[in-house]
């Protein structure tokens, strides 16, 4: 069975993935007198590995993608898959991180260049209709100047009618090989047609145009939410944790599966084959964190939290200075990254406590900005 629990769980685990992959992975956004992460086997850091690993963790935005094409399916088979709906919900989620974070990155987290990296600059903004024109943008999702890693919103968000279509086109296929074969070949087109078709003299300029960039090839993991779908039609996480299941010592085989790929990713095939790569790692990790509850619950704690994650992290690493320089401060890796998780976690935790409490307000608050209806205005908005 693979149940919401086991989607909270993966994604609570990719938003960790997703903090080390940021916090390590990207050098030129080292604070400028940080001098590089240190580990206990010096050899792990000096000869490339740790970076490997957090190039590895990249995989988060692929098991992202591939579990909301697998929620997507489910809904949309059980007819409860509204996409209007489902649109709303994101900008929902966006916007409750929106609209508490940017003023305070606005009004509190202003340098210029002289005292700042160029990262931690990017909210001094002094022109009026600059301001205007850049929150607006931000706000619809059509830019993210305003968190450069915000982009997952908008490519996400786009794929969400493209999920729906492929699950209307796949809807009279009933054999999971031919339907993995067609996303293999989606998959192709996408990284060597998509991704290529600007260079010829034909399609110069197709890159540039609204639907190819948004809709065909927002990001080439984005065909994992096509896969994600695929195998939620057919009941495929299930039946790979059912192999893990039946050996002895599961966790075991499922932590060899993850190191396997580690090392086929990382140094023979890159990620051209994660259309396989993905699923497995899933159903593997899926099959250690129901052989640890402890560890299991603290995974779908931290997936419950994942959108503020995702929307909140980078500020602590990359834009707010202050943190920046406290996250980046003793040189481990593990104590770092544990840092900038208490200052994301802190943070979700905050943004939940402030809604929740205008939830309760929220009556009170009705009553001081609308009057009070009559029995004739009753009767009036029944009727519409």
């Amino acid at each position: 069975m693979f149940s919401r629990d086991d989607t909270k769980a993966l994604k609570g685990l990719a938003a960790l993935m997703m903090l080390f992959h940021h916090l390590v992975g990207f050098t030129d956004r080292y604070p400028p007198d940080f001098e590089g992460f240190q580990t206990l086997w010096r050899g792990f850091a000096e000869r490339g590995l740790l970076s490997t690993l957090a190039g590895f963790c990249n995989n988060c935005v692929s098991i992202f993608f591939f579990l909301g094409g697998y929620g997507m399916y489910l809904l949309w088979k059980d007819k409860r898959f509204h996409l209007g709906k489902q649109i709303k919900r994101l900008y929902l989620a966006y916007w409750r991180v929106f609209v508490l974070i940017i003023p305070v990155a606005l009004i509190f987290f202003r340098r210029s260049l002289d005292q700042a990296p160029v990262l931690c600059c990017i909210y001094n903004i002094s022109d009026a209709r600059q301001m205007f024109l850049t929150l607006l943008a931000n706000f619809t999702g059509i830019n993210s100047t305003l968190n450069y890693e915000w982009w997952f919103f908008k490519s996400y968000l786009c794929m969400m009618p493209m999920g729906v279509l492929f699950c209307l086109a796949m809807k009279k296929t009933n054999h999971p090989a031919a339907d993995f074969l067609i996303v293999c070949m989606i998959d192709f087109v996408r990284r060597a047609v998509f991704t290529n078709i600007g260079n010829t003299t034909l399609f110069a300029g197709a890159q540039n145009h609204f639907f190819f960039s948004v809709f065909l090839i927002p990001d080439i993991r984005a065909t994992m939410l096509y896969l994600g779908i695929v195998f939620a039609k057919h009941d495929l996480l299930v039946r790979m944790k059912n192999i893990f299941i039946r050996l002895r010592f599961s966790p075991v085989y499922g932590l060899a599966v993850i190191v396997g790929i580690f090392y086929m990713r990382s140094f023979l095939t890159a990620e051209f084959i994660d259309i396989i790569y993905v699923p497995l790692f899933i159903a593997a990790a899926s099959v250690i964190l129901d052989s640890i509850p402890l560890l299991k619950e603290g995974a779908v704690f931290f997936g419950q939290h994942s959108t503020n994650f995702w929307l909140l992290h980078t500020f602590f690493c990359y834009y707010f200075y202050e943190t920046t320089r406290i996250v980046y401060s003793t040189r481990s890796p593990l104590m770092d990254w544990l840092i900038l998780l208490a200052f994301t976690l802190g943070a979700s935790l905050l943004v939940e406590i402030f809604w929740n409490l205008i939830g309760f307000a929220e009556p009170t608050l009705r009553r001081l900005i609308f009057k009070p209806q009559t029995q004739e205005t009753e009767a009036a908005a029944k009727s519409e």
